[in-house]
């Protein structure tokens, strides 16, 4: 497999061209290593860690993972985002990704409650958790 190349992103006019342009080949596709730390260092990843649960289809052991900062598209109201890997000391962008589930700035959520209340303890979503004045 042959890694998409900054040339090639250039050439193509966006990153999303280039991959399109990789008829027949699926994700993940390799990228060269200066891809995958533009996007990183561009602007602060929107999600960043070592694993996620929408990764176990994916063939390759990650090593560490990124959705970048600014959101790609939206679908149905939901930010929609590029999404890179480190797998065996290369780099892969994944395709396009929803962001976990996460707290949003400026809002109030119950951490710990009784049980059966919603509450982050009880294993209840950021958005079910919400303290509602």
């Amino acid at each position: 497999m042959k890694a998409i190349t900054m040339q090639e992103w250039d050439e193509a006019g966006s990153f999303t061209q280039a991959v399109k342009a990789r008829k027949g080949q699926s994700s993940p596709y390799l990228i060269e290593e200066d891809i995958y730390w533009h996007f990183l260092e561009s602007v602060p990843p929107v999600e960043q860690g070592k694993t996620r649960a929408a990764f176990i289809n994916i063939t390759l052991p990650v090593q560490e993972y990124f959705l970048a900062g600014e959101p790609y598209t939206h679908v149905r109201g939901r930010a929609v985002y590029l999404t890179f890997c480190k797998a065996l000391d290369k780099f892969y962008y994944l395709g396009l990704m929803f962001a976990q589930d996460m707290p949003e700035y400026g809002k109030q959520y119950a951490l710990t409650g009784a049980t059966g209340e919603k509450c982050i303890a009880n294993g209840n979503s950021w958005k079910d958790s919400e303290v509602k004045s």
